[in-house]
């Protein structure tokens, strides 16, 4: 019998909860019920699991123990065997990876069944929470010693998932929620580590497709837990400077995803400009990277696509990012214009550049008959 706890290395976020099934039911089979997916579903994602770690020179089945950097992938393996069968020597060669092809990931990614989820029993208050998330920049990589904490994929992953949880903790007697992925949820949106506006390099410490696999998990997790707290759910994902794509195909994968469940709607705005409605408060949505926030009010009043939620609206609140650190909310033109910080630790750029933010998310709860309730901060989990 094959120990995949062995192969936890080579893990995504969905596989290692697919092991942790396994490990607590006993058995792939009780496993894939209790994920509410088939045997045949979970034996393929093993597969992937194990040929994705033999890539890295781990096959313990052929007497390959020495797996080699992330970075690097198998060329050839040669091992000597001696009289009695056992491994005398083995040289191992490895070359740089070389780039995947988007449309390899396109091809290979097999979406899950459509998640048929229950509305929440309890009785909730016409409340909305809106739930933040901005410039996380998965994919992004910072060395503590340099930066004042670590940050990479892993990190990323357990971050987001313990903020989620810890929102929808806080949030669980209201009836509607907001999921604001306020944009550079990646760090990068190509095959090469740079910046798409400016082609600046940037430090990351893994390649795309993994980014894309880990986003498409994150998302699709948080999308299945706020269902399940709440009776409505609404997803917004804010085009940034560093994801310019990427938040079109996220934002497009989970609309088909989720297309036959009536209780959660995309936010498909193709302009970057984003607004809801709740009650009597209109909620606008923008990273904050080609407008001023100064001047947002006056743009989602005009604009042809915001303007009539607008009209409707007792309150107004819009909420920008990109600048990685809070400032205080204002009234500026008639809205309330709120600066979010990130969840994310600083990069070797941000600190030799003197930029400052501590690491947090906000959580508002907002009334239907208008204005903001209560706002709470997130803080990311104690890292040792």
């Amino acid at each position: 019998m094959i120990d995949y706890e062995q192969y936890r290395s080579w893990a995504t976020i969905g596989d290692h909860v697919k092991l942790d099934a396994i490990q607590e039911h006993g058995g792939q089979g009780k496993a894939a019920i209790a994920l509410g997916i088939s045997v045949r579903t979970l034996e393929r994602a093993l597969v992937s699991l194990r040929a994705r770690a033999k890539k890295q020179g781990y096959d313990p089945d052929n007497d390959q123990i020495h797996p080699v950097p992330d970075t690097q992938s198998i060329k050839g393996v040669s091992t000597l065997y001696d009289a009695d069968g056992s491994v005398k020597m083995q040289w191992v060669k490895s070359q740089e990876k070389k780039q995947q092809a988007i449309h390899d990931l396109i091809e290979n990614y097999e979406p899950k069944p459509f998640p048929v989820i229950p509305k929440p029993k309890k009785k909730q208050r016409k409340l909305c929470a809106f739930y933040t998330i901005t410039d996380f920049h998965i994919g992004m990589f910072a060395w503590g010693k340099e930066c004042g904490a670590d940050w990479d994929t892993k990190i990323a992953g357990e971050t987001f998932i313990q903020a989620l949880k810890d929102m929808a903790e806080i949030a669980s007697d209201c009836e509607e929620a907001i999921l604001n992925i306020q944009g550079d949820f990646l760090h990068y949106d190509s095959l090469d580590s740079i910046t798409p506006m400016n082609k600046h390099l940037l430090d990351s410490d893994t390649r795309f497709p993994r980014m894309c696999e880990l986003s498409i998990d994150l998302i699709d997790w948080a999308c299945e837990l706020l269902l399940k707290t709440h009776k409505k759910v609404r997803v917004i994902a804010a085009q940034g400077n560093h994801d310019l794509v990427s938040m079109v195909w996220i934002r497009k994968h989970v609309k088909k995803t989720y297309s036959k469940n009536k209780r959660l709607l995309v936010n498909d705005s193709e302009n970057e400009m984003y607004a809801e409605l709740f009650g009597k408060t209109f909620i606008g949505i923008h990273h904050g990277h080609r407008i001023k926030k100064e001047k947002l009010p006056q743009v989602f009043s005009c604009d042809d696509f915001t303007r009539e939620l607008w009209g409707q609206a007792a309150y107004s609140h819009i909420h920008v990012g990109h600048y990685h650190s809070e400032v205080q909310a204002t009234e500026i033109g008639g809205a309330v214009v709120t600066q979010h910080p990130t969840l994310s630790a600083r990069d070797a750029y941000a600190v030799k550049n003197g930029y400052q933010s501590r690491s947090r998310a906000f959580l508002y709860i907002y009334d239907d008959n208008g204005d903001e309730k209560m706002r709470y901060t997130i803080r990311p989990p104690e890292r040792t």
